[in-house]
């Protein structure tokens, strides 16, 4: 699977788990961001953590998903973390930002850098 597809089924994993989420839903309207157009259109996801478990005893897949850096030292990188793509004028997904939405946690927001394939932190 190419590191692509790989993130854009990871986006539609955090997809689906934020129109399950009920609280993070609350938090987000609460933050002004309410309309059900903005979730639908721009894919706004929440990663609930569960990917280690999905992908189970799949070392393949661990082993992509960690070069990519969604699972760094054993751990879903945006684990509690809202996501947000990135898309190019054409729609198309070129990047990932993650919001932490427990800002007493000092790791702050991760912007993967998909021409590197690392993390940047600001």
């Amino acid at each position: 699977m190419r590191n692509q597809n790989l993130l854009e089924n990871y986006l539609t994993i955090c997809c689906t788990n934020l129109k399950k989420n009920k609280r993070i839903i609350t938090f987000l309207k609460n933050q002004g961001i309410y309309e059900n157009y903005i979730f639908e259109n721009f894919c706004i996801g929440y990663s609930n953590g569960m990917l280690i478990d999905l992908v189970g005893e799949n070392e393949e897949l661990k082993k992509k998903l960690a070069e990519i850096e969604i699972i760094k030292s054993g751990k879903e990188m945006f684990k509690n973390y809202i996501t947000i793509p990135i898309f190019n004028e054409n729609k198309a997904f070129i990047n990932i930002i993650g919001y932490n939405i427990y800002p007493k946690v000092k790791t702050g927001s991760f912007l993967l850098m998909m021409s590197e394939y690392s993390t940047s932190h600001f």
